[in-house]
Formats: C-alpha cells, sequence, structure tokens
C-alpha cells in the first residue's frame, strides 16, 4: 500500500511493541481517553506463549476514531505476526468492534491516525483463550442469521440466533461460543 508523504512524519516513541502474554492486558490509543494525536502511527504484536494457544480481544464500548470511511484514523487487526497476514479487520467510527479472536497463537494491530482530526480512541484488551469446558458447537449462516446449535445438558440440541454483527469470524467451518469464535 502505497504511504502518502506525511506518513513519514508518525510518531512512533509513544506506542506500540511486542508483548507476549503472561496475563489479560490492554493495548490503548496514546492518551486515551483523552484525544489521540495526530499523524500517530503504532503497531502491537500480541503473542500467546504457547504455540497452540489462541488470542481473544475486546474492544472498549468507548471506541471514538474519525469516521471517513476508514481513510485516515483506524485500527486494523491481523490473524498473524505482520501485515502480511489476514486482515481480519479495519475499524473506525463510535462502534465498537466484536469480540475477536485468533486462529493461532498471535495478532497484530496496528493503529493509524492522519494529520488532522481526532477522537478519543480506543482501549482492547487482550488475553490468552480459556475454552469453556467440553461443550461443542456448531455454526451456520442462514441469510444474514447465525445460528448457533449447542447440546444442553439433557443431550438435546439447543440453539442461539443472532440477527446482528456480533463476531468477526477469522475462518470457518469452526466451533462459535457466547458471541466468539472458538477454533
Amino acid at each position: 500500500v502505497p504511504m502518502q508523504p506525511w506518513f513519514g512524519l508518525f510518531r512512533q516513541d509513544s506506542c506500540g511493541g511486542n508483548i507476549t502474554i503472561s496475563s489479560a492486558g490492554y493495548v490503548t490509543s496514546p492518551g486515551y481517553p483523552s484525544p489521540y494525536p495526530n499523524s500517530t502511527r503504532c503497531v502491537w504484536l500480541i503473542r500467546a506463549p504457547d504455540p497452540q494457544q489462541k488470542i481473544l480481544i475486546n474492544f472498549n464500548p468507548h471506541f471514538d476514531l474519525e469516521n471517513r470511511e476508514c481513510k485516515y484514523d483506524y485500527v486494523e487487526v491481523y490473524d498473524g505476526d505482520s501485515e502480511e497476514a489476514l486482515m481480519v479487520g479495519k475499524f473506525c467510527g463510535k462502534i465498537s468492534p466484536p469480540a475477536l479472536l485468533s486462529t493461532g497463537n498471535s495478532l497484530l494491530i496496528k493503529f493509524i491516525s492522519d494529520y488532522e482530526t481526532n477522537g478519543a480512541g480506543f482501549s482492547i484488551r487482550y488475553e490468552v483463550y480459556q475454552k469453556p469446558g467440553n461443550r461443542m458447537a456448531s455454526i451456520h449462516m442462514v441469510g444474514h442469521m447465525l445460528i448457533n446449535t449447542f447440546p444442553t445438558s439433557h443431550g438435546s440440541k439447543g440453539q442461539q440466533f443472532f440477527t446482528g454483527i456480533n463476531t468477526i469470524f477469522l475462518a470457518a467451518p469452526h466451533i462459535y461460543t457466547k458471541n466468539i469464535l472458538r477454533i
């Protein structure tokens, strides 16, 4: 992706870095919840300690990035350890993105702001995903409705229906639990 000339003026001293998860933590836009600075580029590489572990991230509901079709200020999430990995979302505006679960043991988060207009920014909680018991589930889409089928305690199948955008699916088919994708 070609960079515009002002991209060379990014601030890189106040954010970003490599994180190996030892306990749940947070990454935030600089100054959050105060307005983030202009001309900022932050990149966080978050890794779970074990190659078999997954990472769960949740955005704080107080999410505020300039909303012009995510052209100028945005957060991108990649399912892997570089920008060459699958980009699973590019987010801006005032609506907090859904919970995201990695397919592997790393996620890359990139924040970009341009030279004008800013907002309160974002806070993202990250943690190693803990599988909830032996509950197995299946998932399929019917039009725009997500149907989650899961076993109940008495052996029959229960279902949950979701018509809103609750989760970003990183890969399919997989297992779905409580508005996050278990992989």
